[in-house]
């Protein structure tokens, strides 16, 4: 989004130099134009003085000339000057225009140059706003970079605790497996102790059952006798009278 806005003041500002460019040029064509309106003022006003300065010649001229009887030549005189009243006339009519012409210009370039100053304002501020979104973007990128940084870190971390957690699931399964395998061999130590008993326990009843009838009584006997001796409370020791 910082980059779409920084684009878009980078644009605006382009397109306000462009329209600083245009109205510098609209200036400087109007600045021309009026250097021109005055110059042809001023050549009309000489040809109208010229034309004037004429005109009281030949009246001065024809003035000094005797009297002459006839009306040719006071229509013939009357005629030019009537020709040049009308040339007057209409070159000041024209003077007038170029006047009003040269006065709507004037304007129309103060308010040219008012825009100008408006628009140059307008280019400060967009320069000033651009410079402190750079600024303000150039932070974002440094607290960026920063983040970027602590997120490397977090990950790096973050994959270390699997690494140590992986290698612990490893222990605990070893563990695990060598609990099962000691168990495994209790069990099967405990079943084979079991089955030793009782094989030896029907072996001896095996051999018991092939001992005769006599041998079974005698043990028999033998183990009573020894169960009574040991019932038996013990015997005092005998007194033997003495030999004289």
């Amino acid at each position: 989004m910082l980059k779409q806005l920084e684009d878009a003041l980078i644009k605006l500002e382009e397109t306000s130099h462009n329209s600083l460019k245009v109205l510098e040029k609209e200036r400087q064509h109007r600045i021309k134009i009026t250097n021109e309106i005055e110059q042809t003022q001023q050549e009309l006003e000489e040809i109208l003085n010229n034309e004037e300065q004429m005109i009281r010649n030949i009246i001065a001229v024809e003035l000094e000339k005797p009297v002459q009887i006839g009306t040719k030549f006071q229509a013939k005189l009357i005629k030019q000057i009537e020709v040049a009243k009308f040339k007057h006339v209409e070159r000041t009519n024209m003077v007038d225009e170029l006047l009003e012409t040269n006065t709507n210009l004037r304007m129309e370039l103060h308010l040219l140059e008012k825009q100008l100053q408006r628009s140059q304002a307008q280019v400060q501020d967009f320069g000033n706003q651009l410079s402190q979104k750079q600024t303000e973007f150039l932070d974002l990128q440094i607290l960026q970079v920063a983040k970027h940084k602590e997120l490397k870190e977090l990950v790096e971390e973050v994959q270390e605790m699997k690494e140590l957690l992986q290698k612990v699931k490893e222990i605990q399964f070893t563990l695990n497996k060598v609990i099962g395998k000691n168990n495994n061999n209790a069990n099967n130590n405990n079943e084979f102790s079991k089955t030793n008993s009782t094989e030896e326990a029907f072996k001896l009843t095996q051999s018991k059952r092939s001992v005769n009838g006599n041998s079974l009584n005698n043990d028999y006997q033998q183990d009573k006798n020894e169960e009574f001796w040991y019932t038996l409370p013990p015997t005092p020791p005998l007194k033997l009278p003495r030999i004289k």
